[in-house]
């Protein structure tokens, strides 16, 4: 009896994944990051209820102030939300761009609250705090947290992507150059539209009422006829 062997070889590519999407997490995991988190900033004074202590058109002003709450979600979310876009980007090195990604915040963010200790408390220098002391402890938890939301955010990626989709599920990864901006500009409008919806259920629930009246006084005129 004769044997056949038959030896399927795969490319070391496919199989394990390219390296450039890692070296690139850094950047992506950023701007998809700033993206989203930028479109939590620009709708707070829609979202808290009294945004008076903040003023996000200023960089010299309090961006966040005291509503670390809202604070602390939109970090979660922006964070999840930029490193599962990086670890779909680069497939089967999923979660190594995702966690190379996550440093990277992390090391900023780290450089940044370093630079405030120092001039704030140990400089001889007039430096105050812009935001209240608890948004650098929000900032404390980004930078032991992302790497942990990193790791956490690659697994559903991977499993998205599967072993016979092309790119990111289906979509070219190179289109993630630009969609940083559509998905910011996005979420603006949603989170602006969601909250501008408590002011106009009044006006849908009277434009709704005056509907049923009319109708109502329409089907008794028919009947009558």
């Amino acid at each position: 009896m004769t044997h056949v062997q038959s030896v399927l070889t795969v490319s070391p590519a496919i199989g394990r994944g390219a390296w450039w999407p890692v070296w690139i997490a850094p950047l992506v995991a950023g701007a998809y990051y700033l993206a989203l988190r930028g479109a939590f900033a620009f709708s707070i004074d829609r979202v808290v209820f009294d945004a008076s202590d903040v003023d996000v058109t200023d960089l010299l002003a309090p961006q966040w102030g005291s509503h670390w709450i809202y604070r602390s979600f939109a970090e979660a979310v922006s964070l999840a939300f930029g490193l599962f876009v990086v670890a779909g980007i680069a497939r089967q090195r999923a979660r190594a761009a995702s966690i190379v990604g996550a440093l990277a915040i992390s090391i900023v963010y780290l450089l940044q609250n370093a630079t405030w200790i120092y001039f704030v408390y140990f400089a001889n220098s007039r430096w105050e705090s812009i935001e209240p002391w608890y948004q650098h402890v929000v900032e404390a938890a980004v930078i032991v947290g992302a790497p942990f939301i990193g790791s956490a955010v690659s697994g559903p990626a991977l499993e998205l992507n599967g072993p016979t989709t092309v790119g990111f599920a289906g979509i070219n990864r190179l289109h993630f150059i630009w969609l940083w901006f559509a998905a910011g500009s996005y979420a603006s409008g949603v989170l602006l539209g969601s909250c501008a919806l408590p002011s106009l259920l009044p006006i849908i629930g009277a434009n709704l009422r005056a509907q049923i009246r009319r109708d109502g006084g329409n089907t008794a005129t028919g009947s009558r006829s």
